[in-house]
């Protein structure tokens, strides 16, 4: 599985993960990161970071860092706090 996510393109692994387990869409970042062994990590659209927390998480394992961003201040304030609460840090 690790092979596939660094060679096959993201539409397959996409289709992969939704049919073989991985039926909640909040978590598929998060399974994509761990399987591909990722060390670096963009998100464009934070919202209120529940995404980040997930994907956050997976980077923590794999050593990797996560850079999300989000153009709007006030979601952008909710996400640092969700974030913060999830005791991953954020600045």
């Amino acid at each position: 599985m690790a092979a596939l996510a660094r060679t096959a393109g993201a539409g397959e692994v996409f289709e992969l993960f939704f049919r073989y387990g991985c039926r909640d869409f909040r978590s598929i970042g998060h399974k994509a990161i761990f399987v591909a062994g990722a060390k670096r990590v963009l998100e464009l659209g934070t919202a209120i970071g529940y995404s980040a927390i997930h994907m956050g998480r997976a980077c923590r394992i794999t050593g990797g860092h996560l850079t999300t961003v989000e153009q709007d201040t006030g979601l952008a304030r909710q996400a640092m706090d969700n974030i913060g609460k999830a005791r991953l840090s954020s600045c």
